[in-house]
């Protein structure tokens, strides 16, 4: 497992979907660097944190590939709480997933490709 997990408790399941309910901590240490006067998490550690979540939650052994589609809505800043929602497609070796920040608001959503 990734050594640095945030903070995090599985709140839903199923065979092929998670939904995680994560608190990143004011000293995250990907807060620290990114933007001197404003903590934010970034983009591609979002996109990291979720293979690493798919790989301990579905036991996922495949590798990234690339991207199908990304998006970055709104800033993850420091004491967050927020749901991921991990969605695995073993069939089309395709893995979705979406930050939430609420039912109707979110901070980044994608499809990642796997080996």
């Amino acid at each position: 497992m990734f050594e640095y997990m945030p903070p995090n408790e599985d709140i839903s399941s199923g065979e092929n979907h998670k939904h995680i309910e994560i608190t990143f901590p004011e000293d995250y240490q990907f807060f620290k660097g990114h933007f001197p006067d404003f903590a934010l998490l970034p983009g591609m550690i979002q996109v990291h944190l979720a293979i690493q979540f798919a790989k301990d939650k579905f036991i996922l052994k495949g590798e990234f590939l690339g991207f199908k589609s990304v998006k970055f809505s709104s800033p993850l800043i420091p004491n967050e709480k927020v749901v991921l929602e991990l969605e695995y497609s073993p069939a089309k070796k395709v893995l979705n997933f979406i930050y939430k920040k609420n039912e109707l608001d979110f901070y980044s959503k994608g499809s990642i490709l796997i080996s």
